[in-house]
């Protein structure tokens, strides 16, 4: 099973990640910095899957805005990842739930980098 996996994108490339199920880097062109936030743990930046209702997920004591967690059943969890056509599919089952994250790469980006 792989920790990570690099596609291209358009000109540029997408890192997608099996911790947290993550897209962990968006660049548009081969030398382009990240566009995603890259930070230390325990908040890695990227974009990752966000289960809802938030209130119940993410936070211990729902009247306490302070108590804001995430996870550890998502983030990192225990997600596989398995490369399927041009993309990547991440699975795991946690909080009761089954779930699944497909990334596919654009083959063209809608903007300019």
């Amino acid at each position: 099973m792989t920790d990570h996996h690099t596609f291209s994108s358009g000109t540029g490339s997408v890192v997608v990640t099996r911790a947290g199920a993550r897209v962990a880097e968006l660049r548009c062109g081969e030398h382009l910095p990240n566009v995603l936030y890259d930070g230390p743990a325990p908040v890695a930046g990227g974009d990752r899957l966000w289960p809802a209702p938030e209130l119940e997920v993410f936070y211990e004591d729902p009247d306490d805005p302070q108590s804001w967690r995430s996870p550890p059943e998502v983030d990192p969890g225990t997600w596989t990842m398995t490369l399927e056509g041009p993309g990547a599919v991440l699975r795991q089952e946690a909080l009761g739930s089954r779930m699944s994250r497909h990334v596919r790469p654009l083959e063209e980006l809608p903007f300019d980098c």
